[in-house]
């Protein structure tokens, strides 16, 4: 599996760093957490909490992508990590 991310200037509510051109391309492993599964619920509240301040922005958060569609929690366990800033 191969995939690369890239971060792009975003005006969200939710964005607290500012923007930057970065990307990521990891190769490895990945596993597609099934929505109805039952560690999902945990692990998708274990990240949000770790992103957020505090439980009600976190749950503030939950709700507005909750709002947007469906969406893919992805565990990936790489193999090998290359990065770039392109912020200079």
């Amino acid at each position: 599996m191969s995939a690369s991310l890239s971060q792009s200037e975003d005006h969200s509510l939710y964005r607290r760093r500012p923007s930057g051109r970065t990307a990521v391309t990891l190769s490895g492993t990945a596993e597609f957490i099934a929505e109805d599964s039952p560690e999902r619920a945990e692990l998708e509240w274990r990240i949000l909490r770790r992103y957020h301040n505090s439980d009600e922005d976190a749950h503030r958060y939950q709700a507005w992508i909750a709002e947007q569609g469906p969406d893919a929690l992805i565990a990936v366990s790489p193999e090998r990590i290359i990065g770039w800033d392109f912020n200079g």
